[in-house]
């Protein structure tokens, strides 16, 4: 479990050799994102795992190295998180702007404009008097009358008008492609499609694992 978590992460995974003597007694997992590799044109030379500052190098004969393929390196992997990266961003964004809009007790954001030149001082009044009148959740659905010529501008969307859900919905399909993981296993998907769930775990065990 350990060594596939490597993988898909870190696209290499590392195990320490327990010796006694010559005598293999056990394995240790060390953490992937802690190892680097020391390699020339015969292959590695050493690996080097540095935590809290204090590096400790390994003889590739200590070492159980395992990774993924990459081509354009033999020796190193590509990890699957990496190729997925764009929809995690995708869908990690989204979440941040539905929470960031509800912080903002679900009011999308204003622009006041006007044909006048509107000293600085001024506009800080008024952004102070908006904020005021509106700030915060005791103050929401409040009506108010703009003076000094000013005009408010929506300048952004709130989520109903940005298409979320389907940018969501493409996103998870999209990191489970590159998992090779059927978006029902990973309920990822409309519940609907769960009629088929013992045939995706299957495919899952059967063209993945």
């Amino acid at each position: 479990r350990f060594t596939e978590a490597d993988l898909l992460i870190h696209g290499q995974a590392y195990w320490v050799k327990g010796l006694t003597g010559t005598k293999l007694v056990g394995l240790r997992r060390l953490n992937a994102g802690t190892m680097t590799m020391a390699t020339t044109s015969q292959g590695i030379s050493y690996f080097e795992q540095q935590l809290e500052g204090t590096i400790t190098r390994f003889s590739v004969e200590e070492i159980i190295y395992l990774h993924e393929f990459d081509p354009d390196n033999d020796l190193a992997g590509v990890a699957l998180v990496d190729v997925a990266n764009s929809a995690i961003e995708s869908e990690y964004n989204a979440d941040r702007y539905i929470a960031a809009f509800f912080d903002n007790y679900a009011m999308p954001s204003i622009i006041f404009s006007t044909e006048s030149d509107l000293p600085e001082t001024e506009a800080k009044k008024a952004e102070a008097w908006w904020r005021r009148l509106f700030g915060g959740p005791q103050n929401q659905h409040k009506t108010a009358f703009v003076g000094r010529g000013l005009t408010p501008t929506v300048v952004s969307f709130s989520p109903d008008k940005l298409a979320l859900e389907g940018i969501r919905a493409e996103a998870r399909r999209s990191i489970c492609a590159a998992f090779g993981v059927p978006p029902t296993v990973a309920n990822a998907s409309d519940p609907g499609s769960y009629a088929t769930a013992d045939e995706q775990r299957q495919s899952l065990y059967e063209e993945l694992i």
